[in-house]
């Protein structure tokens, strides 16, 4: 048979060197092809990766979720005080800390320069009011016409007025409480230079106090709808009711945060003798009621994708995944509630963004960071 088929070879007539040199290395590499394909294996198909999942489920009614942001203890009635006028700070008159009543002095400017300029509007105004009686006397004879007259009486009162605005200036030369309080911070000393209007000294109304608190951005769409309470430090175990009273409409830079002011409704004088202005507190804001089909996850089940924020979901006896939009209803310290997720569905909750649809995966159950689907409390 090989004799033939070289005989054969031999007979035939190739047209050009190029393809009799092909049409060798083709006879040639066919019967090793044929050789290897029969003696090697299939390739194995590469193993399941495992993933965590946990199972989910609505939660209860009576769900509630929570979150903590650090507060402080302020009066709900502060001032930031300053002079009327400029000047130099002679005397410091009170300390932080101290009980003041209304009227009561806290500060003086040097105000020599305030009483020669009040001595020279008082000769000025009296030499003004001096020449206005004399040309009204004056009208009358005709010497002198109705106009000039007119002019010397506006002048006389223009220098009366300064005359009152020199006296007013020695008045506001001495900064006086504007109401019953206490000393909350002294910021110029003696012999500081200020500006009008500069504030030097911080008052506040004792009398009620509030928690101040800053509020991120991913809470404060649901301040106003969530229950508030306070644990103060210092100030016993007792959780007080908060109530909402104010909240900034502009962040804070740079933390971009927004100020709530929460009122102490129904405090009893007991509990307001514990609690001191800046006291450290700690603001619980917590929602009941959760809506319906929310469902609570770890933080890090949630996948950022092109339409919105999904999660990896794993069918039941299915090898791969599928990725399933979700809505965020509230975030928490370490867990986010969803809405969108079928009752039963197997979540993945770690390693989210390393994953793909196209790979084979197993399921390994946990219920993810102690989480209790069903009844919102960690293990």
């Amino acid at each position: 048979m090989m004799i033939q088929t070289l005989s054969s070879v031999r007979s035939f007539s190739w047209p050009a060197p190029g393809l009799r040199v092909l049409a060798m290395a083709v006879m040639v590499a066919a019967p090793l092809a044929l050789t290897s394909g029969c003696s090697s294996e299939a390739a194995a198909p590469p193993p399941a990766r495992p993933v965590l999942v946990m199972t989910v489920s609505p939660a209860g009614a009576a769900e509630a979720t929570g979150r903590s942001v650090p507060g402080v203890v302020v009066a709900r009635y502060a001032s930031d005080i300053g002079f009327q006028v400029a000047g130099r700070i002679g005397q410091r008159l009170v300390e932080v800390g101290q009980t003041v009543r209304k009227g009561q002095a806290l500060m003086r400017l040097d105000d020599s320069d305030y009483r020669q300029a009040l001595v020279a509007a008082r000769a000025e105004a009296d030499q003004a009011a001096a020449d206005a009686r004399r040309l009204q006397g004056l009208v009358a004879d005709g010497a002198v016409s109705v106009a000039d007259n007119e002019r010397q009486k506006a002048r006389a009162d223009a220098t009366r007025a300064q005359y009152q605005l020199a006296a007013n200036r020695i008045g506001h030369a001495t900064l006086t409480a504007p109401y019953d309080g206490v000393v909350t911070a002294i910021r110029a000393e003696a012999g500081q230079v200020v500006a009008e209007g500069m504030p030097v000294l911080s008052m506040a109304r004792p009398g009620e106090v509030e928690i101040a608190a800053d509020i991120p951005e991913e809470l404060v769409a649901d301040v106003s709808r969530q229950r508030a309470q306070a644990e103060v430090w210092g100030a016993g175990d007792e959780r007080l009711v908060l109530t909402l009273r104010e909240l900034s409409p502009a962040a804070s830079q740079p933390l971009r945060t927004y100020r709530a002011r929460f009122a102490l409704p129904g405090l009893d004088a007991q509990a307001r003798a514990r609690l001191r202005l800046g006291m450290t507190a700690q603001v619980l804001l917590s929602g009941t009621g959760a809506s319906a089909g929310a469902i609570s996850l770890p933080a890090s089940a949630l996948v950022k994708a092109s339409g919105g924020t999904a999660v990896w979901v794993l069918p039941d006896k299915a090898e791969h995944l599928r990725l399933q939009p979700v809505r965020v209803l509230s975030f928490q310290n370490e867990t986010v509630s969803v809405a969108g997720l079928p009752a039963g569905s197997r979540v993945v909750t770690t390693g989210v963004q390393k994953l793909d649809a196209g790979m084979r995966v197993r399921a390994v159950e946990r219920t993810g960071s102690g989480l209790d689907n069903a009844g919102g409390k960690r293990s």
